[in-house]
C-alpha cells in the first residue's frame, strides 16, 4: 500500500487596495470591499489587509476607499486649519452642507445658528425674533411684540369688516 503524507499549511489571500480581509467559521479567507467611513489599503492577512475607520468628523464618499486621504470632513465639520488631518466643527452663526467640495463654512443669513450646523434649516432667527417668512431656507425675522401687534391688528380688521352696519333711517 502506498502512503501519502502531507503538511499542514494555509492559503494567504491578497486584497487589492478597497477591499480588506475576512475569514469564515472555517478559517476560509475572502475579501470584501471596504464600507464607507473607512479605507482599505489591501493585502494579505500577513500585511494587515484590514480596515481602518477614517478620523473622526470624517467619512469616504462611497464604499471602497483606498487610502486615509480619501477620507473628508462630514456636514458642519471643515479641515482644520491648526491640526493636520483633523476636523473642526463649523462656528456658530455658519454652516456646511455634506457636499466634500466645499471649503468652507457659509454664513447662516440671520447671523444665527448651532455649532457644527450642517444644514441651512439648522440656522434660526435672532433671540426675540420669530421667522414669519414659511418658505424653507428664506428668513424674515420680527421681533415678536412686532408680530403680535401685526396679529392683533389683523383681528381688529377682520371684525370691522365682517361686522353687520346698519343701513336705512329709524323712526
Amino acid at each position: 500500500a502506498l502512503e501519502f503524507n502531507a503538511l499542514a499549511g494555509f492559503l494567504s489571500v491578497a486584497c487589492p487596495a478597497g477591499y480588506y480581509e475576512i475569514s469564515d467559521a472555517a478559517g476560509v479567507a475572502s475579501c470584501v470591499e471596504c464600507t464607507r467611513g473607512y479605507y482599505c489599503t489591501g493585502g494579505s492577512s500577513s500585511t494587515a489587509a484590514e480596515k481602518r475607520k477614517c478620523p473622526q468628523f470624517q467619512t469616504t464618499a462611497s464604499r471602497g476607499a483606498k487610502k486615509m486621504s480619501d477620507c473628508f470632513c462630514v456636514a458642519g465639520y471643515i479641515t482644520s486649519e491648526v491640526n493636520t488631518g483633523e476636523c473642526d466643527a463649523c462656528k456658530e452663526g455658519t454652516y456646511r452642507p455634506s457636499n466634500a467640495s466645499l471649503g468652507a463654512c457659509l454664513p447662516c443669513p440671520t447671523g444665527n445658528g448651532p455649532l457644527a450646523a450642517s444644514d441651512l434649516m439648522q440656522c434660526t432667527c435672532p433671540q426675540g425674533t420669530f421667522d414669519v417668512d414659511e418658505a424653507p431656507g428664506i428668513f424674515d425675522c420680527k421681533a415678536l411684540e412686532d408680530v403680535a401687534e401685526q396679529f392683533e391688528q389683523a383681528m381688529k380688521n377682520r371684525e370691522a369688516q365682517s361686522s353687520p352696519r346698519l343701513t336705512g333711517k329709524l323712526e
